[in-house]
């Protein structure tokens, strides 16, 4: 499917916003535009013709270095499985290159469909965060069965994975 693939223009921030509430993301709209002052030519749309049909945008880990905070795509409409996601993927993947950046972590839930579309674009599960009453424990994942255990193991609401790959 033809789309561009392009940093968001200020004009279209609210059509961003609305899209990121839908379908990622719950933030006030004074925290999304301060964040997106900190790199807006990371905030990246896919528009076919004029309809905003997915969006990627960053999020700056305790070190200062970047990661996929958010991918999406306008599933009510049927975009979805049409090569955006891997589009704008492959996009923001080059926008943090080119800041200096070689390794690009994201979360994801439980999905087997977003795992598949990670692995599909290069991406290596490589650890698994589960949520506890004390916080958070990060569990390195060195074999796929291990990952399969865990998973049956523990509810979506538990546990999401971290994506890596080298750039």
């Amino acid at each position: 499917m033809a789309v561009e693939i392009r940093s968001i223009k200020r004009s279209e921030l609210l059509e961003f916003y609305n899209m990121q509430q839908v379908y990622l993301d719950k933030e006030s709209f004074d925290i999304f535009l301060k964040n997106f002052k900190k790199y807006p030519r990371l905030y990246l749309c896919a528009f076919k013709g004029k309809e905003l049909v997915g969006i990627a945008y960053p999020g700056t880990l305790r070190d200062g270095s970047l990661y996929l905070r958010g991918i999406g795509v306008d599933l009510a409409k049927g975009y979805a499985r049409k090569g955006i996601g891997s589009k704008l993927l492959s996009a923001f993947e080059n926008e943090v290159r080119s800041k200096g950046q070689h390794t690009l972590t994201a979360g994801s839930a439980k999905d087997p469909k977003v795992e598949k579309f990670y692995a599909k674009n290069g991406w290596q599960p490589t650890k698994l965060v589960i949520k506890n009453k004390n916080g958070r424990t990060r569990i390195k994942i060195s074999e796929e069965a291990k990952l399969s255990f865990l998973r049956k193991k523990f509810s979506t609401r538990d546990y999401f994975i971290v994506f890596e790959k080298k750039l």
